[in-house]
């Protein structure tokens, strides 16, 4: 019985030793985590006063640059300038934010562009009627709709009531009469 009072003693002295290494550790990694952040923060403040401070330029090219100012042309006693000399780049980058909104413009129209084309396939492959829509077994039949079946693959496709003809299966593409 002594032993295993020793022994739960013992056990409490290492748990709360360890509690108290953790907590240690902990607070030192807090310390360098805050100084870390600081000079993120500060970091990214400097760039950001810098981005502001620029005015807004148009984007011209070196080339561009270079025939609106002159340099680089030799006059009578004169030395020839290289753009890079005494003047500040007119370049001015775009942000990230501006870049990605007009990466997903332009990866929205041409996915646009592509499902029309996709369509434009189907609709030629199986003579561009219309496809029934899919009926699965349990669920209500919406107003105004009728299951017709399949003649060639018994498929149970929804079409309007007032349906004659010009839809075909929504799984063989058969026509539906």
């Amino acid at each position: 019985m002594s032993a295993l009072i020793f022994y739960i003693f013992l056990i409490f002295i290492i748990v709360t030793i360890s509690k108290a290494n953790k907590a240690g550790k902990k607070s030192n990694y807090d310390k360098q985590y805050q100084e870390l952040q600081k000079r993120y923060d500060q970091k990214r403040a400097s760039q950001v006063q810098t981005l502001s401070a620029q005015p807004s330029q148009k984007t011209v090219s070196p080339r561009q640059e270079i025939k609106q100012s002159g340099h680089g042309v030799k006059q009578a006693g004169q030395a020839v300038k290289q753009p890079g000399q005494g003047t500040k780049s007119t370049v001015q980058k775009t942000s990230t934010t501006e870049y990605l909104q007009k990466k997903a413009r332009m990866d929205q129209i041409e996915h646009a562009k592509e499902k029309r084309e996709e369509m434009k396939r189907v609709n030629q492959k199986y003579g561009g009627n219309e496809v029934g829509g899919r009926y699965l077994l349990g669920d209500p039949i919406p107003r105004g709709m009728k299951i017709k079946y399949c003649p060639y693959c018994g498929a149970e496709n929804l079409v309007p009531d007032h349906y004659y003809s010009g839809k075909d299966c929504y799984f063989c593409r058969t026509e539906l009469k």
